[in-house]
């Protein structure tokens, strides 16, 4: 994996941890109630805007999860490709190109779940949600230069 593509995984975590939503098969992080209680705090949050983003997760829940089950499907398959006594390169290029799309479906249904999101904020709430957006990614680009320059020496 090419290291713009990590920094690009890594940072849309950080920021899917930081606002309760994870593209993680339809769950929103190991445990939900905490994400989604520091998402009400960060943005202050009425009881009603909590209710709907609840509403918006579990709707796409469903789909998420589907598609998190397809890619695993397609990881197996890929990786009894791989193990073959005789490999075929073709066959592999085309799981892999099956599971990048997988992939980029699975996390279009998160941004799109983020739209919605993003709608039930007042403007001053996602002016906030913009602000520790920036905060998280530089945070990040931080980390990454570090996480470089170890690997780097390693």
């Amino acid at each position: 994996m090419n290291n713009i593509l990590k920094r690009t995984l890594i940072t849309a975590l950080v920021a899917a941890t930081t606002f309760g939503l994870t593209a993680d098969g339809g769950k929103w992080g190991h445990n939900s109630e905490q994400h989604l209680k520091r998402m009400a705090k960060s943005l202050d949050l009425s009881k009603d805007q909590v209710s709907k983003i609840e509403e918006i997760h579990k709707a796409s829940e469903p789909e998420k999860k589907s598609k998190s089950d397809q890619i695993q499907k397609v990881r197996q398959d890929m990786r009894a490709l791989m193990e073959a006594e005789e490999m075929d390169v073709k066959k592999i290029r085309s799981k892999m190109e099956e599971m990048s799309k997988l992939k980029v479906d699975k996390k279009m249904i998160w941004i799109e779940d983020r739209a919605k999101i993003r709608k039930v904020l007042t403007p001053e709430q996602r002016k906030k949600q913009k602000e520790l957006m920036k905060k998280a990614h530089a945070k990040m680009k931080d980390k990454n230069k570090n996480w470089d320059k170890k690997k780097n020496r390693d």
